[in-house]
Order: structure tokens, then sequence, then C-alpha cells
């Protein structure tokens, strides 16, 4: 059975809204950028994607590489006005975003929607606190049931990114949140094995072979 084309373009926002650094993360590395783009550059890699797309298939804007609703509003809204112009032209059929499981409310999906978002990708990296704690992430669990069900329940697609191996994983804490996030029933979801990239926090420990509780895990 064939499968449509779908193109998503992808603008990188580099770190943009992130509380903090996690530590398995170097966005400037990832994305080969150190700046926010303005929306003049985002308009370039959007005409550049529709430029070249031969597909019929469905066409997405996608903002990456940070935690989108934690950035600050007016520019969140200068991205999403940017983006909303395109589906409302017909270029484009939709936009998602992807963000931090806490960075989610009723009131930021409300603009979100206004805003021609359908689907937003949650950072959800493991459903472990503990995994979450040594890891830098600054939020539990909890909050990805909490941003799932509110998504879920204002009619948004959702995604969940996990990244299975971050310090403290045990083969039973990858299996647990395997088990957890498919009782949320995410319409997708992303797997990112856990990467050592030099220069990260991920790295200092990886060389010095432990974390903040003792030995780093190696599989």
């Amino acid at each position: 059975m064939s499968r449509r084309k779908q193109l998503i373009i992808p603008v990188f926002i580099p770190f943009g809204g992130c509380p903090n650094r996690c530590v398995f993360c170097d966005q400037e590395s990832i994305t080969g950028g150190k700046n926010p783009p303005g929306v003049k550059d985002a308009v370039k890699t959007i005409e550049a994607y529709l430029s070249t797309w031969k597909g019929a298939g469905r066409k997405e804007i996608a903002f990456y590489g940070g935690s989108f609703t934690a950035i600050e509003i007016g520019a969140q809204l200068e991205y999403l006005e940017t983006a909303r112009r395109y589906v409302v032209n017909g270029s484009v059929d939709g936009v998602r975003i992807s963000t931090r499981p806490d960075c989610i409310s009723r009131e930021i999906l409300e603009y979100l929607k206004e805003y021609k978002v359908d689907t937003v990708e949650l950072g959800v990296q493991s459903m472990s606190d503990e995994v979450l704690r040594l890891s830098g992430r600054g939020h539990g669990a909890q909050d990805t049931v909490f941003a799932t069900t509110l998504l879920r329940g204002s009619g948004f697609k959702v995604g969940h990114q996990f990244m299975p191996g971050l310090p403290g994983d045990t083969v039973s804490s990858v299996l647990d949140t395997s088990r957890e996030i498919i009782r949320l029933a995410p319409d997708f979801v992303r797997v990112y094995p856990a990467l050592v990239l030099k220069g990260t926090a991920l790295y200092r420990m990886y060389i010095r072979g432990t974390t903040a509780r003792g030995p780093l895990r190696r599989w």
C-alpha cells in the first residue's frame, strides 16, 4: 500500500523559550544556528521548501528547536501570523509546534487554534521523574499527562518526543515510559535515542562516568 507524501517545513528556533539547557542539548550544532530566525528568515525557509516540493500530500509549517509556547508572546504571534498567512492562502495545510509539557494551558491553546496550529509535539523525553530530574528537564511526568489530556480534549493532534537512554534510565524505566506513552495514546511518537554530543553536560558526565547520583549507565 502506497503512502501519500507529506511535507513538513522546519523553522528552527534554537533554545527559543527554553528556561534552562537540558544535559543532552546542543541546539547550535543540531540546527546550525545560534540565534532565533527573524520573520524574513522564516519566510525565506518556507518559500525555499515550497518552491522545490513536487508532492501532492499535506504540507505543514513546523516550529522546532525550542519551547515554542514559552517564547515571549510578541515573538510567538509574529511567527504564528507569518505561518497563518500560508494556511489562509492555501499554500500549506496546517501549522505544528514543539514545546515543553509544562508550557501548555487552556489560554495558550486558545490562541494556537486561532493561528491555525493543529499539531503539538511535546518534549516528553521520559515518564520517570528521576530521569527527568537528572536530565535537567525542569518538569515532571504529570505535566505530560496534563498537557496530553488538555490537547486531546481541545482537538489538537498530539505527538510525543521520547528519548530513551538518558541519565538514570534503565531497561525497566524505558519500558515503563513506553507503557505510559501507550496509555496516553498520542497520535504519533518520535523516538530519539539519547546521543552524547561534545560540549554538553551529558558529554561531561560521560567523560567522568558519573551523574549527580552515581555511575552513568552505559548501555
